[in-house]
């Protein structure tokens, strides 16, 4: 048996707080947390609950490396429309198929999540239904794009999503590695947090350059980075 890797221990240890994972996914901390939890709703004569889409996490924790990028997925399918109820089935299914707890986050399902949402109709046809609802709204192949610019966005290692490059044009070399100061995020190798706490001590961008022997367009990337998070999350 392959020794386990002490990286591969960080894919599961709770890290990011759930108004952390909101900002980088670009939602809402309540989303996150109905999403994982699913919220009680009134229906008459009394009260149920809406199962969570992506279970998994106990209520209060924070989450993993891995259900983050769950969170960021299901951003991503819940933004062309798709029903939370659809959502859940399709992550069940998706974890019986490709036998992984954290479907999402699996190479796999990049390669051949279109092609499991299709064969949904012959498993549970209600929900293909709800998703050839969604699907007709931008055509197959600009609901494959939309969920095809997500995958962009991570680097695939050892079966999985192991860096997230969620900085867009103005910091397109900050990324999350969780083998890398335990997935914050980094530019360089240098975390984004040490430049940014620099920056607010009044340092500027050459001297924090030549503290870390970085170049300096990569400080003002971090810079960026931290501005449009800390804006998101406020």
């Amino acid at each position: 048996m392959a020794e386990v890797q002490p990286w591969e221990r960080r894919l599961y240890i709770p890290t990011y707080a759930v108004k952390e994972a909101a900002a980088y996914a670009g939602v809402h901390s309540q989303t996150v947390a109905y999403w994982q939890h699913g919220r009680k709703v009134t229906v008459r004569p009394g009260r149920r609950t809406l199962e969570p889409a992506i279970p998994g996490r106990r209520k209060g924790e924070q989450l993993s490396w891995l259900e983050l990028v769950e969170v960021a997925v299901v951003a991503t399918f819940r933004r062309m429309g798709m029903p939370l109820k659809v959502l859940r089935e399709t992550h069940e299914y998706a974890t019986q198929e490709l036998k992984s707890e954290y479907p999402f986050a699996e190479y796999k399902f990049k390669t051949m999540g279109w092609t499991l949402i299709l064969s949904l109709q012959d498993v549970l046809p209600k929900a293909a239904k709800d998703v050839l609802v969604v699907t007709n709204r931008y055509g197959q192949t600009g609901w494959a794009e939309l969920l095809e610019n997500r995958f962009l966005e991570f680097e695939y290692s050892v079966g999985k999503a192991m860096v997230w490059h969620l900085g867009g044009d103005e910091a397109p070399n900050v990324a999350l590695d969780p083998r890398i100061n335990f997935g914050a995020p980094t530019v360089e190798g240098v975390p984004v947090w040490a430049i940014a706490g620099r920056i607010a001590a009044g340092w500027d961008d050459d001297e924090i350059a030549e503290e870390f022997g970085i170049d300096v367009r990569f400080v003002t990337e971090a810079t960026n980075f931290a501005d449009r998070f800390q804006l998101i999350a406020a």
